[in-house]
């Protein structure tokens, strides 16, 4: 029923009557949505009966990112990871556990930075049912064609954006790469796992931090998302970074022009794209 709800809101959002050929055959696929949150991060993953949520976006995000996953058919979230503690992350996170039934929660750890926004995180997090794993390297094996690797990236960095959970998707033989905010210095720590991946989640929204030439280069990614809001008060994406993904050759994506992108990964490892504007 979900991958009908997904193929409807996909007709909707292109306009058109017939997205490929492989959407009127029974075909597995995994489809990942990259909400547009504005200035946030939420991307959901639905593939089968299982859902994952990766982020909650801002303060305001929370009604939007519920009545989204509800359009999916979704009442049950089998894993919801928030990468970092910033709130442009983790804030409707307390609505989203509020709403659903969600049955694994993984987070980058407690944090002394302290605000309004992650204590009501923490308060509703720790009421729940759902079993709770701070970050460390994990697998996530969904089935023999979907596995999901968490990598940690260690906890000593000053700037919590580098201790972002991060997590290689890899669908038969696709891989999808989710940074979380992870900078230049965590990248470093990180290079020895990116290699060969398919689609990179732009770190930290396309910031000139992240995205390092030799990141770039050992990523070889031939797609990159970024999840931004339109002219935001950062200036994200920085030209500079947007400059480096055209040097490799990647094709952009970007929630501040495109509105909300959907990604379906097929069993032949073809990969559709459709956006909302």
């Amino acid at each position: 029923m979900k991958s009908l709800f997904l193929l409807i809101l996909i007709l909707f959002i292109s306009g058109c009557t017939i997205i490929n050929d492989k959407t009127n055959k029974k075909e597995d696929f995994v489809s990942i949505h990259f909400i547009d949150v504005g200035q946030g991060d939420a991307i959901f993953i639905d593939y089968n009966n299982f859902d994952m949520l990766i982020d909650a976006g801002d303060n305001d995000a929370g009604d939007k990112i519920i009545k989204y996953l509800k359009e999916q058919g979704v009442e049950t979230l089998d894993y919801f990871v928030l990468t970092h503690m910033d709130a442009d992350h983790i804030g409707g996170a307390d609505e989203i556990l509020n709403a659903f039934q969600v049955e694994n929660i993984i987070d980058s750890g407690d944090t002394d930075k302290t605000t309004k926004t992650y204590e009501k995180y923490k308060l509703t997090r720790n009421s729940e049912d759902a079993i709770y794993k701070e970050d460390s390297n994990m697998n996530i094996n969904v089935d023999e064609n979907l596995n999901f690797q968490i990598i940690e990236t260690g906890d000593s960095f000053k700037d919590e954006n580098n201790n972002s959970v991060v997590i290689e998707m890899t669908y038969m033989d696709t891989k999808v790469l989710f940074t979380g905010d992870m900078e230049s210095n965590a990248e470093k720590v990180f290079i020895e796992f990116a290699e060969n991946i398919d689609i990179l989640k732009a770190a930290h929204h396309g910031s000139k931090t992240s995205s390092t030439e030799e990141f770039l280069d050992k990523v070889d990614a031939e797609y990159v998302v970024i999840s931004a809001g339109r002219n935001n008060k950062y200036g994200h994406p920085h030209a500079q970074t947007l400059e480096r993904y055209n040097d490799h050759d990647m094709e952009i994506y970007r929630t501040d022009l495109d509105g909300t992108i959907i990604c379906i990964i097929w069993q032949d490892n073809d990969i559709t794209w459709t956006t909302e504007n």
